[in-house]
């Protein structure tokens, strides 16, 4: 018996944490911490976008920008600098304010939540992996069931960004365990170790999903290598 646990024991360190994920690169530019450096400079606070930011500070700088006096009165055009000068500094204030509020610097955990989200959708969706990665290996019942069909065969554009292929739901659902799972170590309650436990047994469907339909392939592996996965995290049965 004694000898039994002790292979138990080495068999699931072995396999690896079932919650936590090993450090990657991308794993730890979605914690709370992480430094900004680490994100893209095309991720702002509030879903707003570089260029539509940079545009809208053109567009009010030239609404508010002084017009010359209709008269031309004795230092009409000393005024004039004066005005622009101050306008411009006036519009320097403001910029920086606003590049201020909208720089995830100064975001709240939910709204750091919602960019990393996006930031899974941008990195693991089908809509960009479809042209990177190789397609995975079929089954022999799947070449026995292909219908030749002209439109069957023809590969649909997707529409839109893609956000409910198993490779962004496990990527969404390992950073928000990740950040539940180190808030459970200072502050443990009940609901949030029930919420845990449904998010880990909800990625371990979609890992086991997509290792059976991918059967090991480059969707899978580029999963597990970005995300620092194991096998503890879909294989047999999970305790917490």
């Amino acid at each position: 018996m004694a000898r039994q646990r002790i292979l138990q024991a080495e068999r699931k360190e072995a396999e690896g944490d079932p919650v936590n994920s090993r450090p990657t690169p991308f794993i730890s530019s979605l914690q709370p911490n992480a430094p900004i450096s680490a994100i893209q400079e095309s991720y702002l606070n509030y879903f707003l976008k570089p260029e539509d930011v940079q545009k809208t500070l053109e567009h009010s700088k030239w609404l508010t920008e002084p017009l010359p006096e209709t008269t031309q009165l004795v230092g009409a055009e000393e005024r004039l600098a004066e005005k622009l000068q101050q306008h411009a500094a006036s519009h320097e204030n403001a910029s920086r304010a606003l590049l201020a509020i909208a720089s995830l610097e100064n975001a709240s955990s939910k709204n750091r939540t919602q960019t990393n989200i996006q930031r899974c959708i941008e990195e693991f969706g089908r809509h960009r992996t479809d042209g990177v990665l190789a397609p995975g290996l079929q089954s022999k019942a799947n070449i026995r069931n292909q219908v030749v069909d002209a439109e069957a065969v023809a590969v649909s554009k997707r529409i839109g960004a893609d956000t409910g292929s198993s490779e962004v739901q496990i990527a969404i659902l390992t950073a928000k365990i990740n950040i539940l799972a180190n808030n459970l170590k200072a502050n443990k309650d009940k609901s949030n170790k029930r919420r845990l436990r449904m998010m880990v047994h909800k990625r371990q469907k979609h890992m086991s999903y997509l290792r059976r339909q991918d059967r090991g392939g480059p969707r899978w592996q580029n999963v597990v290598d970005k995300l620092g996965l194991n096998d503890a995290m879909w294989r047999g049965e999970i305790s917490l």
